[in-house]
C-alpha cells in the first residue's frame, strides 16, 4: 500500500485533498516494533510524528511511585507523538508497543513544511488535539464519579467499541492487554482491578481466556455502570 493510501486511512488526514496526502506521504518512513518495546518515553526529546499500520500502542504516564497510568490505547489508523513536532518541547507521555508494531514516521521538518504549503491540514490536527484534551478530561470525570467496578465497565465498552470483532458467543475485545496495563487505564490497583474482572466472569458478564477478554453481556456492563458511583466496589 502506498503511503497516500495509508494517511487516507488516518482519521487525522483522511479529509486532505490527493495531493496534500502524497506531499506528507513523501516523508513517510517505516518502522517496526516487538512487543513490549517503547518507542520513546517522557522527557524525551521528540521530533516524529507515528502512524499505526498494524498493531497497538499504548501512551502512559509514569507516577512517582513507579507505577504507570495509561491515558490511551491507539491501534491501527491512530497518530500520536504529534505534540513534539508544533512546540519543539520533550515529549509529554512515553509510548510502549502492546502488540507487534508497524508504523509510519513523520519528521517534524517535512510535516512542518507541508502545512505551511497546506494549511487545510493544520485545522485537522487541531481537532484531533481537541479529541486527545476531551479524553484526558473524561479519564479525571472517571476517577472522580465512578467506583472501579464502574470504572472497569466504561472501559471495557469503550475498548469492545474501538477494537471489538465477534467471537465465540459474544464480542472480543480485538487487542491484548495485561491486567495492570488495564488497571492503569482506569487509574485503580491490579488488585481492586482484577476483583472486578473475577466477579464479572463469574456473573457471566465476560469471559477472560488465553485469547483475551471477551464481552458476553454488553447490557448487563452498561446497567452496571448506570449504577455506579464513589464508594463501594460491590
Amino acid at each position: 500500500m502506498e503511503n497516500d493510501q495509508v494517511l487516507e486511512r488516518v482519521p487525522l488526514f483522511a479529509g486532505l485533498e490527493p495531493r496534500e496526502r502524497a506531499a506528507l506521504g513523501q516523508g513517510m518512513r517505516r518502522r517496526t516494533f516487538k512487543r513490549g518495546d517503547v518507542l520513546f518515553h517522557r522527557e524525551d526529546q521528540g521530533t516524529l510524528l507515528y502512524c499505526i499500520v498494524s498493531g497497538a500502542v499504548r501512551i502512559f504516564l509514569p507516577t512517582g511511585t513507579g507505577e504507570e497510568v495509561t491515558l490511551d490505547i491507539l491501534g491501527s489508523g491512530a497518530v500520536f507523538g504529534e505534540l513534539s513536532l508544533f512546540d519543539e518541547q520533550p515529549r509529554s507521555a512515553s509510548a510502549a508497543a502492546i502488540e507487534d508494531l508497524s508504523v509510519l514516521t513523520l519528521d517534524r521538518t517535512h510535516v512542518l513544511a507541508t502545512l505551511a504549503d497546506y494549511p487545510r491540514a493544520m485545522s485537522r490536527i487541531l481537532a484531533e488535539l481537541s479529541q486527545r484534551l476531551r479524553r484526558a478530561n473524561s479519564m479525571i470525570e472517571d476517577i472522580i464519579t465512578l467506583n472501579v467496578p464502574g470504572r472497569v465497565c466504561k472501559k471495557l465498552l469503550e475498548l469492545s467499541e474501538g477494537h471489538g470483532k465477534p467471537g465465540d458467543g459474544g464480542v472480543m475485545i480485538g487487542i491484548t492487554f495485561t491486567q495492570q496495563e488495564l488497571a492503569s487505564m482506569i487509574g485503580a490497583t491490579r488488585e481492586s482491578t482484577n476483583k472486578v474482572l473475577r466477579n464479572f466472569q463469574s456473573r457471566g458478564l465476560i469471559r477472560l481466556d488465553n485469547r483475551g477478554c471477551t464481552i458476553l453481556k454488553p447490557e448487563g456492563l452498561r446497567r452496571h455502570l448506570a449504577l455506579s458511583s464513589p464508594g463501594q466496589d460491590f
